[in-house]
């Protein structure tokens, strides 16, 4: 009798659900247009440095940088749309912020990779800072004035 009612109490335990793979497919690709937008966004502020958008840099941006950048803010996303899943929105007006809150923390992931990645010094007579930093929020590569 007493086997019955554990064996009872076990199969009404509500499993653990995954969102559907449609869900989860919006957080790579919100990722990789923050991250595109924000490598487009870094090469054109620094075009304006003659000497800081030189092949090795701007190979290393999209090569080295943009793929870490994705990856860390697919994590992010994935951590906002995992949130959302379980909670039960009473209001259908309120459903959609499963499509709008990963767009706004997309964005403001891609403000802060652009903010990270700094903007040269143009001096009034030409010269500037060259070499954006290798990762956000990291000092600049080959900090000096040039001309």
């Amino acid at each position: 009798m007493k086997a019955q009612t554990i064996r009872s109490r076990r199969g009404t335990q509500p499993r653990l659900t995954l969102p559907p793979w449609q869900l989860l497919a919006r957080s790579p690709v919100f990722a990789a247009v923050g991250a595109y937008v924000g490598m487009c966004l870094t090469a054109r502020a620094w075009s304006d440095c003659p000497l800081g958008n030189d092949a090795a840099g701007e190979t290393y941006l999209v090569i080295g940088t943009t793929p870490l950048v994705w990856f860390a803010m697919t994590a992010a996303l994935l951590l906002c749309q995992l949130s959302l899943w379980g909670a039960t929105l009473p209001l259908p007006g309120l459903r959609c912020l499963q499509w709008v809150l990963p767009v706004a923390v997309a964005v403001l992931l891609t403000v802060l990779y652009r903010a990270g990645m700094h903007s040269p010094v143009v001096q009034p007579d030409g010269t500037c800072m060259e070499g954006y930093p290798h990762f956000p929020f990291e000092p600049k590569q080959n900090p000096g004035p040039h001309g």
